[in-house]
């Protein structure tokens, strides 16, 4: 059979190579002609595909139809039957031995259930005709190969950001942290307390009877179940008797609780007052913070976890200080500085406290707490971050009522309230003063493995949101707690002489001195000439050994960033784009797992919290593109990449000289926003705030030691949850009753699982560093029946090589059943958009075959597969290869086709690895692509006609079918800093893939329009579909932003 061309009539026996022809041939007519051929396919695979998406809808209106006529015609018989009810005979019954084939004809009575079910059959087998139909057509016009290489850009290697493979260098201080001795640990001391050897013995579970009855309490105490409740659940005839439980009322119950130990120590209660006024009292609760301390030092559970030295950490042996990297606390120059200052040999521990106002009612009401927490810099900061590990701890509720204002000015109402705080916090962290005395021996203390140190505790850290660290500071509102700098000139791009503690004392006591006889708000006039707050009180701070407070400020990525800096960014923003416009773009985004999806937009939210504004960060800068000029967009830009890199989990000198780039790259586009008259000056504390980050992040150590998003965390466990046992009056004494008895319960739970056995030892030391992956199915018997596992060894870490505490590879879970077993692949091509599919299983089943048993190309598309179905899933969770300490969020990866039930397919796009020099960050190497099928080869295959097993080298593991967009370039687009990829579509207008092994999938990403204009046809659904361009959006989350550059 003969083929010829259209344009210029020469003939070809095959249509590859006609095709080739019209592909090679550059006149104008040939290429017009290939165009609209090209078009016309195109055209095709779309009104297929679509023909099988309407079908469901046209079956969904007639079965409402049919539900509606039903549901008529129901009421006619049965009003008949009512008529005739009197002289019904079993003559006129139904018989039971009826044909069932004729008990659906016409006339015939069916239940509203079977008609359905009957429906739903049926709309199965129409919707598997119009696939098989659809696929068909799809099959008959794609036979066509295309012999050309792929029309992608050519690839670049890109520049690594470091060579180095050298080991990290650790100068750990030589003397710090001397062992003194040994004594009983904690639990140690408890088994003394509570007294037995074999683990069934009663005595073992004092002060208990049984082991049942110490669950019974754990169960009544950490489910909150009410004193009521628990009596009358005892009241039960019989219950105690056949639990053997000897208490007899939830009061004789916790009064064996509260014979457990406390883990911090006993609670104070301390009433202060002013002179004037000496009948009103204003209470603070509090405990030791030393017994705090101790009890966090001697937790068994942190005896591995604790870091008794400083260290200075360097990149390479060179140890420059370009080469030091900052991370833990114990890494930053605090320590480091301190440690010189006291005596040989001792220890220190660096105080974390941290202060938040919380409410506890919502809806009514105006009561409030003010908790005060404490941790310790030696706990490694992944830790610190999770309330499970109990290594933050609550010492104090302050007062938190109102001041009355009778007879009080609204300064001296500020200056009472100035005064209660700190003669509150001077009492609650008194103790602290003379055990971190540099002069003094420090104060011995055991740690949870037994080993006696001298500690010198001293306060490090405080923090707090920006009006509680001016009022930590006694730093007018409005100006900078950390250096010196006029209200009016914070829009400086440079910092003032800093403030420190001695400076900000000489201001109060001058004031004193010169005013004595005038009171403190004349003190406090005085002061604040000097942008100091002072008055005719002490601050708290006052005496604290290697203490300066202003250095204890540490910077809040919560409230100055997510709800200050980019708060502020999106008012801009808005009036510069308008509200509409930029909830068109919102709303048109493509859906990301971790993203959270504005179907509204983002105008209609009032209230923003901390968590919607970091949704909204990581989408902005994709809604600007053509929106803002190029300004607007560096400005925007370099304050998003801000907020990224201030969260980066270890700094070195490179990534703190990229914070100090970006900062100015703001000041230098930041004008745009006055030019825009949406701004008149920048004197924002805030903003001016970001500029002592790099210096607080060598001192203290990165952002995420000391972020208040974590401590605003345990107000739900240390206020809200205490305040809703309460019976609302007289609360604070039974909020900290309440919180003590899970204290004692957490504690004992712990005792008796270390009583049990020994904690297991993490083996972090693993030298893997190839990939390799393995899949386990998981049986009957494990923790997961429904699922399978797939473990990815990481590859090498360029930009981290052989840095400790790095996750040592990635994990993809699959369901143990696949959504789709046995899908007709022809079915596959038309519900997962995939026109290629088979052609490309073809050459990937063709590699598997010896290089002198391959057939020709043409002969390897025109023949037959084995077998016409496999196994298929719509989704996987994927767990990224952990950088560093820091936590990994899973992320569901979906290809979600069309189905009868769901009219509207999701195929999300990942990073492939393409490349042998692909890495686990960085692009080079790798390749963005679309997840179009998850599925598996099948174990059987037809052989001769007959049933055999699959080839042994045929992959086993899950595998992935994905389309390909254009490799990456070798720089990111200089205007938004991401990356720009098309979709590669063959010359016969199908999408190009390839089969891979689902374990080269990297990572999710997410793929954002790239074009100035956007179409106002495109929806969240297609979007994928109809823009020719993207940006790869590396503002997607923190992992994104660390591993697409």
């Amino acid at each position: 059979m003969d083929f010829s061309c259209a344009v210029c009539k020469r003939s070809f026996s095959r249509p590859q190579d006609r095709l080739s022809h019209l592909t090679l041939t550059h006149d104008p007519k040939h290429r017009a002609h290939l165009r609209q051929l090209n078009q016309f396919e195109g055209k095709r695979f779309r009104e297929a595909a679509a023909s099988a998406r309407n079908a469901r809808t046209r079956r969904t209106l007639t079965k409402s139809r049919n539900i509606s006529n039903l549901s008529t015609f129901s009421s006619f018989p049965m009003e008949v039957d009512a008529g005739y009810q009197a002289g019904l005979t079993n003559g006129h019954t139904d018989s039971i031995n009826e044909d069932p084939e004729l008990l659906d004809e016409e006339g015939s009575i069916v239940s509203e259930d079977d008609y359905l079910e009957t429906q739903e059959r049926q709309e199965e087998v129409a919707f598997e005709r119009v696939m098989d139909v659809t696929a068909q057509e799809i099959l008959e016009h794609t036979t066509v190969f295309d012999f050309l290489p792929d029309p992608v850009l050519k690839e670049e290697v890109a520049e690594s950001v470091s060579d180095d493979d050298q080991p990290w260098v650790w100068d750990w201080h030589p003397t710090a942290g001397q062992v003194f001795g040994k004594k009983p640990t904690v639990h140690e001391r408890w088994s003394r307390l509570f007294p037995g050897k074999d683990a069934e013995a009663i005595e073992n579970y004092k002060p208990f009877a049984s082991r049942l009855e110490w669950e019974v309490a754990q169960w009544v105490v950490q489910e909150r179940v009410s004193q009521k409740s628990f009596d009358r659940l005892l009241k039960i005839p019989q219950l105690k008797e056949k639990l053997g439980l000897t208490f007899n009322n939830a009061r004789s119950m916790l009064q064996k609780v509260d014979k457990i130990p406390e883990r911090c120590g006993p609670w104070f209660t301390k009433r202060l007052s002013f002179k004037d006024r000496p009948d009103e009292h204003f209470i603070v609760r509090h405990r030791n913070a030393l017994d705090a301390i101790r009890a966090l030092w001697g937790d068994p559970a942190f005896s591995n976890d604790l870091v008794y030295k400083p260290v200075k950490l360097f990149r390479h042996p060179s140890r420059t200080s370009e080469d030091r990297v900052f991370n833990e606390m114990w890494t930053g120059g605090f320590w480091n500085a301190a440690q010189e200052r006291i005596p040989e040999g001792g220890t220190i521990a660096p105080v974390i406290i941290a202060t938040d106002k919380t409410s506890l009612t919502q809806f009514s009401g105006s009561k409030s707490a003010y908790p005060v927490y404490l941790t310790l810099g030696n706990i490694p900061k992944a830790l610190r971050r999770k309330p499970g590990s109990r290594a933050c701890v609550l010492i104090a509720y302050l007062h938190a009522d109102k001041l009355s204002k009778v007879g009080l000015s609204d300064t001296t109402l500020k200056l009472r309230n100035y005064e209660l705080f700190h003669r509150s916090m001077a009492v609650v962290l008194e103790h602290l003063k003379a055990a971190g005395d540099p002069d003094g021996y420090g104060v011995e203390m055991v740690g949870g493995d037994g080993v006696v140190r001298r500690v010198f505790p001293i306060l490090a850290t405080y923090v707090a949101d920006y009006p509680e660290q001016c009022l930590v500071t006694c730093t007018k509102y409005g100006t900078c707690p950390k250096c010196q700098q006029k209200a009016d000139a914070l829009q400086d791009a440079s910092m003032l002489a800093p403030r420190d503690q001695f400076w900000t004392i000489d201001k109060i006591q001058t004031a004193r001195k010169e005013l004595k006889d005038r009171g403190g708000r004349a003190v406090h006039d005085r002061t604040m000439v000097d942008d100091v707050a002072g008055g005719n009180y002490q601050p708290f701070w006052e005496g604290f050994p290697l203490t300066d407070i202003h250095r204890c400020i540490a910077p809040d990525v919560l409230h100055q960033l997510y709800q200050g800096i980019f708060k502020y960014l999106v008012e801009w923003v808005q009036q510069v784009v308008g509200e509409k416009e930029l909830d068109e773009r919102i709303r048109t985004l493509p859906p990301t797992h971790g993203v959270r999806h504005f179907a509204k937009g983002i105008s209609v939210l009032s209230q923003l919290s901390g968590g919607e504004h970091r949704h909204i960060a990581r989408v902005l800068l994709a809604c600007l593109v053509g929106k803002l000029e190029p300004e607007g967009i560096a400005a925007c830009r370099s304050m998003l990449h801000f907020i990224q890199l201030s969260q980066y989990s270890s700094h070195d000198h490179e990534t703190l000289k990229y914070m100090v780039d970006t900062l100015r790259t703001w000041y230098r586009h930041r004008e745009y926003f006055i030019d825009k008259e949406v701004r008149q000056h920048f004197n924002i504390p805030k903003f001016h705030a970001l500029l002592h980050y790099v210096q607080s992040i060598r001192w203290l150590g990165t952002t995420d030691n000391y972020n208040t998003e974590a401590f605003e965390r345990f107000h739900i466990d240390w206020a809200k949850e205490g305040w809703a046992a309460s019976n609302k009056r007289d609360h604070f004494p039974q909020m900290v009753l309440f919180i003590s008895r899970k204290e004692k319960i957490a504690s004992y739970d712990f005792y008796r699982s270390w009583a049990g056995s020994n904690m297991p030892q993490l083996d972090t030391n693993s030298d893997e560093q190839e990939i390799t992956a393995t899949v386990t199915k998981l049986g009957p018997g494990s923790d997961n029946d429904s699922e399978e596992c797939i473990s990815v060894g990481r590859t090498k870490l360029r930009q981290y090589s052989q840095a400790p505490e790095i996750g040592q590879s990635m994990t993809i879970h699959l369901t143990k059943h696949p959504s789709e077993p046995r899908k007709k692949l022809s079915h596959i091509l038309v519900s997962h958009s995939a026109p290629g599919f088979i052609t490309e299983l073809k050459r990937f089943l063709c590699s598997f075959l010896a290089s002198s048993d391959q057939p020709a190309k043409h002969t390897t598309l025109q023949s037959s597969l084995p077998f016409d179905t496999v196994d298929v899933w719509h989704r996987f969770n994927i767990t990224p290869m952990k950088l560093l300490d820091d936590e990994v969020e899973k992320a569901i990866v979906r290809a979600s086709p069309i189905s009868r039930t769901a009219s509207i397919p999701r195929y999300d796009t990942v990073i492939v690895l393409d490349g042998e020099n692909a890495e686990s960050t960085a692009v080079q190497g790798c390749r963005a692509a679309r997840l179009r099928v998850i599925f598996r080869l099948p174990e059987t295959v037809n052989r001769y006609g007959f049933p055999s097993p699959s080839p042994l080298n045929w992959p086993a593991h899950p595998l992935a079918y994905v389309t390909w967009y254009t490799r990456f370039a070798r720089a990111p687009d200089k205007g938004t800093g991401m990356y720009k990829v098309q979709p590669v579509v063959g010359s016969n207008g199908i999408p190009l893939g390839a089969i891979i092994p689902l374990s080269d999938i990297r990572q999710p990403c997410m793929l954002v329009p790239s074009r100035a204009e956007w179409e106002k046809g495109w929806t969240s659904e297609n979007v994928l579909d109809q823009c020719p361009s993207f940006f790869v959006n590396n503002l997607q989350n923190k992992y994104s932003y660390q591993t697409i550059y």
